[in-house]
C-alpha cells in the first residue's frame, strides 16, 4: 500500500476550509481540516475568482451546500469506463441528465486480485454551479 493524500478546499460557515483526505490503512481514510480563512476575507468575489484561476485544472471554490458526496461500490473499471460508471450512478441518484452534472472521484482502495468491485469516493455538483465558480 502506498501512502496517499489528496487536498482540496470548500467554503464553510466560518470561512474557507482547506481539507486533506488521507489514507490511513487499506480500507480507512480520514478527512482532516488543515486551515481556515475567515469569512470576512471571502466576501471579496475577486479573491474567490483568483483562487479558482490559480488552482490546478478541475479545482475551484464552491459553496459546501452545492457539492454532494458519496462512497459507492462500482464495478472494477478504469479510465473512461470508470468515468461513465461514476457519472451514470450520480445521474440515476439525482434523476438528472448526465450533461447537467460535474463529477469527480477517487478510488479508495486497491482492488484485490479477483475483486469485482471498487470503493469509490464521489463528489458532484450541478455543472452550471461549477461553471459559474
Amino acid at each position: 500500500m502506498r501512502p496517499s493524500t489528496t487536498y482540496g478546499m470548500r467554503i464553510c460557515d466560518l470561512g474557507l476550509c482547506w481539507l486533506a483526505l488521507e489514507r490511513r490503512d487499506r480500507l480507512a481514510w480520514r478527512l482532516t481540516e488543515r486551515d481556515r480563512v475567515p469569512v470576512e476575507v471571502l466576501e471579496s468575489k475577486r479573491l474567490i475568482r483568483g483562487l479558482s484561476k490559480t488552482l490546478r485544472k478541475g479545482a475551484g471554490v464552491l459553496p459546501g451546500s452545492a457539492v454532494k458526496t458519496a462512497v459507492v461500490r462500482l464495478p472494477r473499471l478504469r479510465g473512461k469506463e470508470l468515468r461513465a460508471a461514476a457519472l451514470g450512478w450520480v445521474a440515476r441518484e439525482e434523476k438528472l441528465p448526465a450533461e447537467r452534472l460535474a463529477v469527480t472521484w477517487r478510488v479508495l482502495d486497491d482492488a484485490e486480485a479477483g475483486a469485482e468491485t471498487l470503493n469509490v469516493f464521489l463528489a458532484y455538483a450541478l455543472r452550471d454551479v461549477v461553471d459559474a465558480a
